[in-house]
């Protein structure tokens, strides 16, 4: 049997990850009056492009290893949050929606920003322990 590695395991979980949100997505307007917007999908998206780049540029800290990956590490997460921050404040501030239509989006920004964040933390404590026990057993 083929062992998939720790990139396969990324991606396939950000592929189940994804599905479940859509299918909630799809199915969540039957059972609650007008909770998904034009902006739901969009969101979903931008959201999975910037926790794949946070998850490559993470990477390529763990592949320098010692003090490059804290750099690789900070530098991705201050790009995803202000890229976050970014879109969030952009659409607060130009959106011409009421208010009830703000507080949607405010609900599913972070629900998918954290849901994601959780997602690549989880897989971040994977990489780092499996690089860990290499290094233990390297000494």
């Amino acid at each position: 049997m083929a062992k998939i590695g720790s990139r396969g395991w990324f991606y396939g979980g950000i592929l189940v990850l994804s599905s479940i949100f859509s299918v909630a997505i799809i199915f969540m307007p039957h059972f609650i009056e007008s909770i998904t917007r034009w902006f739901t999908f969009p969101l979903l998206a931008v959201n999975i492009v910037l926790v794949v780049i946070s998850y490559e540029i993470i990477s390529l800290g763990t592949k320098e290893g010692g003090i490059a990956f804290y750099n690789f590490f900070m530098g991705a997460t201050v790009l995803r949050l202000f890229s976050g921050i970014g879109l969030f404040l952009t659409y607060m501030i130009l959106s011409e929606a009421g208010k009830s239509e703000k507080i949607v989006f405010a609900i599913t920004f972070f629900t998918f920003y954290f849901s994601y964040t959780m997602f690549e933390i989880i897989n971040l404590f994977s990489k780092l322990r499996q690089n860990s026990l290499e290094t233990k057993n390297n000494r």
